[in-house]
């Protein structure tokens, strides 16, 4: 149960940053700037996995934060893990605003 809810709620987060953010230094490595186009379908692919990735990471710091723990117990790591859920849901709204600047 543990590992599911690690790669649930962090690894798959993760992935879905680093595969938005290599799609979108490819998108604008190939294309000139006067060329680059952002059709609907390519935002609302974007929009998907970044809203995946959020909704995961919110759902995993929810459940670091609202677990029955005694605070006793690994503070220092609860809260490395709420920092790096938290990271993996801000980045997803970084890589879309950096799309829809640089289209």
């Amino acid at each position: 149960m543990r590992r599911a809810s690690v790669i649930l709620g962090f690894v798959v987060p993760a992935l879905c940053n680093v595969g938005l953010a290599i799609w979108l230094v490819l998108h604008l490595m190939r294309s000139q700037p006067y060329g680059r186009d952002l059709s609907f379908r390519t935002f609302v692919w974007f929009y998907g996995v970044g809203g995946l990735a959020i909704v995961l990471s919110c759902a995993a710091a929810f459940m670091l934060l609202a677990t029955e723990q005694p605070l006793a117990t690994n503070v220092g790591a609860r809260r490395r893990w709420v920092a790096v859920a938290l990271i993996n849901t801000c980045v997803p709204s970084l890589l879309i605003l950096a799309l829809i600047f640089w289209r």
